[in-house]
């Protein structure tokens, strides 16, 4: 009987400590813009300035945790994980671990990611030359961090095939709207 509750003890002592750190980190996901995907978190509510983090990630299927180079006991509460998760046709986590000076940890881990499902489109670049009678605007294609077989970078064009872009232009204090599809 004094076993069993010694070990009852012991389980809720660790349940607790492990309470304790789940504050140290907080919201670990990928923020994918254009196919340039980085890694954010947050700092939990009690922690101090003093903690220090490490990136690591891996392939969906893959057993081994990978350190990302240049994440590894940093400060700042992001990391650019673009070239490793590259392939936008895989699955990919990344976990996060904190430690404080006083020995403290947590690891948080994001969801399965995808920059083909999760990445946000942002709108082109646009230039406007005004004419006499008209106006020329070129959309210029945009670029993304992902690199076809020969090495040159792909546009949003180039990896999806449907994509177009509505251009609109308001004429000043009047209600007539224009657009074309590109």
């Amino acid at each position: 009987m004094r076993t069993l509750l010694t070990i009852l003890a012991a389980g809720s002592l660790a349940a607790h400590i492990a309470e304790d750190t789940s504050d140290l980190l907080q919201h670990v996901k990928f923020q994918s813009s254009n196919f340039e995907n980085i890694l954010t978190w947050d700092s939990g509510l009690d922690s101090a300035p003093d903690i220090v983090y490490s990136v690591e990630y891996k392939k969906y299927g893959e057993r081994e945790w990978l350190a990302k180079e240049g994440c590894q006991r940093i400060t700042r509460k992001s990391c650019n994980l673009t070239m490793e998760t590259g392939n936008f046709m895989e699955f990919y986590y990344a976990r996060v671990t904190a430690l404080s000076a006083g020995g403290r940890s947590a690891t948080k881990m994001t969801d399965r990611f995808s920059s083909l499902q999760h990445t946000t489109i942002k709108p082109p670049d646009v230039t406007c030359i005004p004419k006499v009678r008209s106006i020329q605007m070129i959309v210029h294609p945009t670029s993304t961090p992902i690199r076809a077989g020969d090495g040159h970078r792909l546009s949003l064009e180039d990896v999806f095939s449907d994509l177009f872009y509505r251009l609109e232009l308001q004429v000043n204090h009047t209600y007539q709207m224009y657009y074309s599809l590109y």
